[in-house]
């Protein structure tokens, strides 16, 4: 956007909350400023750098916080050092009160970096940890937990997960549940579970369980690579229901080299081959993905060119699977 992005504001001061899923991103040529402290909060699923970014007409504008920017960490983000907020170099990233969170990840308050580890196996139910910025993996890797970054400050704490499927939570699909015990009992944590694709953001509720299974609104979710990641206070029951089922067929996706989805029936243009492809050898190379969205077996896959010109494109296809199994 053109000019200042200001959150938190209503005739001057006022609460706030911006979300940016993965795969987004927040960009102001001017000043980014948050306001009330406390009250006004970002949550930030960070996939790349500059997530957010103050001054990018290059005049060196601040990005001022003076609430709380959450940064998660989620089970497809890969270990390595991040700058998710960004600012001008005349002042940068300016503290006016608030605090930076990093779940699953150690923020650097004087660096502005946001370090996040490889994934650690949990075994045998209960796992002895360094707390702080970890991110711990559970049923098969199928579940991540990721602890803030001042978790358990000085010392280790346990984590206990056990499965509870099946359950019944009223009547509706269940996609994960768990049961959470911890030294850490009143940490917030950020969970990933792995769903499957086929899935809406409208399409999941979410439970814990106290004296009966109570729906909870997260105070931020992203549901993306058929992940579904969400920030909770708390350890105890939990369950995540969708009254639509995933699709239980093969589901045949493709995308060409820039990621586009082609659909079904269409055809992939070779057209624009010869402008901006990788030439490798005297050769334009051009990378077509085929992924099985569904939950049974695809199979029977192979690759034909055809059209005016097919026969000057040969497809490659060695070690090219057959079939390929569903989610």
């Amino acid at each position: 956007m053109q000019g200042n992005f200001e959150l938190g504001y209503t005739n001057g001061n006022g609460p706030g909350s911006l979300l940016i899923g993965r795969g987004a991103s927040l960009e102001c040529s001017d000043q980014f400023e948050m306001n009330g402290a406390g009250v006004t909060s970002a949550n930030v699923f960070v996939w790349d750098d500059g997530v957010v970014r103050a001054g990018t007409d290059g005049s060196g504008h601040l990005l001022i916080y003076n609430g709380e920017f959450n940064l998660y960490a989620d089970a497809q983000l890969p270990a390595g050092t991040y700058t998710p907020l960004e600012a001008g170099t005349v002042g940068g990233l300016v503290s006016g009160g608030g605090d930076v969170w990093g779940y699953g990840v150690i923020w650097d308050e004087g660096a502005d970096t946001f370090t996040t580890e490889e994934i650690v196996d949990g075994t045998g139910g209960v796992t002895m940890f360094a707390a702080g910025g970890q991110r711990l993996s559970f049923d098969g890797g199928d579940l991540v937990v990721g602890f803030a970054g001042d978790a358990s400050e000085g010392g280790e704490a346990s984590f206990n997960v056990v499965e509870l499927m099946p359950l019944d939570v009223g009547g509706e699909l269940i996609l994960a549940a768990s049961n959470f015990s911890t030294s850490m009992a009143a940490e917030t944590v950020l969970i990933s579970v792995r769903v499957g694709f086929g899935y809406s953001r409208t399409d999941f509720s979410f439970w814990r369980k106290s004296a009966g299974w109570v729906e909870f609104d997260p105070e931020a979710f992203d549901y993306s690579g058929g992940w579904l990641t969400f920030p909770i206070f708390g350890f105890q029951n939990l369950a995540v229901t969708s009254a639509n089922p995933p699709n239980l067929d093969p589901e045949i996706t493709v995308f060409d080299d820039r990621g586009r989805g082609l659909g079904h029936g269409n055809a992939y243009s070779f057209s624009s081959a010869l402008v901006g492809g990788d030439v490798m050898g005297g050769d334009v190379i051009r990378e077509i993905t085929i992924r099985n969205d569904g939950a049974s077996d695809l199979t029977g896959i192979s690759v034909a060119v055809s059209g005016t010109n097919g026969g000057e494109f040969v497809p490659v296809t060695t070690g090219m699977p057959t079939s390929l199994g569903g989610y």
